[in-house]
């Protein structure tokens, strides 16, 4: 019999375990990307303002594409795509045991295939663009331009590409923020379907409290209105959300009913809503 806990237990373990990839793609990524920029022309230690320069720079984009598939980035992000396929099991399973329907492998696909291409844009693309490329390139950009001393860039440089127990680096920072939206999002996504499609009229709030649990997952997980803990009725959404934009903290703006299972109880939220039919679980 499949647990509900058992897709936030896989996303965890998921999490972890890319987490721990990248962590070792890191230091390989960044040392070699230091040793590009340190093939710079200089003169008396600065970077020349030389046409190889700044041709050398256009090539930067196809520099870091070949780093990430080097460093074993490029392997991490696959290990961790693979995931989509138990998580999606296992949300069929749950929802067979919770709601006695047969969610099909096709309906799930859906979902997936475009789940999977907005993670890889995020891990790969635009959002690797965002956090990483574009601001390491511009400062390339400003140093030639500038001639700026190569010690001074390498020292800036690995400042921003490799971790520390105090701060992320720039490609870590980026996997740990897109991995941990990706995946609970597409639990979400695939729940609100699943709601829309088979007419389900409630929601079973499930997930473990730590101490700084918001005041309204607290609320929520707890809610035993009808004799389940955790069970909220859809047409109580509305006002349970006015409750936590009222006393509780972090809630995703524009969060209304239709988006419950997606957004939850806010950013980087360890809950899931299930949606569930309540004639199986209202106690009379």
């Amino acid at each position: 019999m499949a647990n509900p806990n058992d897709t936030n237990k896989l996303i965890k373990k998921t999490l972890k375990a890319f987490r721990k990839s990248v962590s070792k793609s890191e230091p390989a990524f960044a040392k070699l990307i230091i040793e590009w920029v340190s093939k710079f022309k200089t003169t008396n230690g600065n970077i020349s303002q030389s046409k190889y320069n700044r041709t050398r720079l256009a090539g930067f984009r196809k520099a870091v594409d070949r780093y990430l598939l080097r460093s074993g980035y490029d392997s991490a992000v696959t290990g961790f795509i693979e995931a989509y396929n138990p998580l999606s099991n296992e949300i069929r399973a749950v929802h067979k045991d919770l709601n006695k329907i047969k969610v099909t492998k096709k309906f799930v696909n859906r979902y997936k295939t475009f789940a999977i291409s907005q993670t890889l844009d995020g891990l790969k693309r635009q959002g690797l663009n965002q956090s990483l490329v574009n601001p390491v390139r511009n400062q390339l950009f400003i140093a030639v331009a500038n001639g700026a001393s190569l010690q001074q860039t390498i020292t800036s440089l690995s400042t921003q590409l490799i971790s520390t127990p105090d701060k992320n680096g720039r490609l870590m920072s980026n996997s740990i923020q897109v991995s941990r939206d990706a995946l609970g999002q597409y639990e979400g996504t695939v729940n609100e379907g699943i709601a829309t499609q088979f007419g389900l009229d409630a929601y079973l709030y499930i997930g473990s409290l730590i101490d700084d649990s918001r005041p309204q997952c607290e609320r929520w997980v707890n809610w035993d209105k009808h004799g389940k803990k955790g069970l909220i009725l859809r047409e109580e959404l509305q006002e349970q959300l006015k409750w936590a934009e009222n006393n509780g903290t972090g809630l995703i703006q524009g969060t209304e009913p239709d988006t419950f299972a997606i957004n939850r109880g806010g950013y980087n939220c360890r809950h899931t809503a299930y949606p569930v039919r309540s004639e199986l679980y209202i106690k009379k």
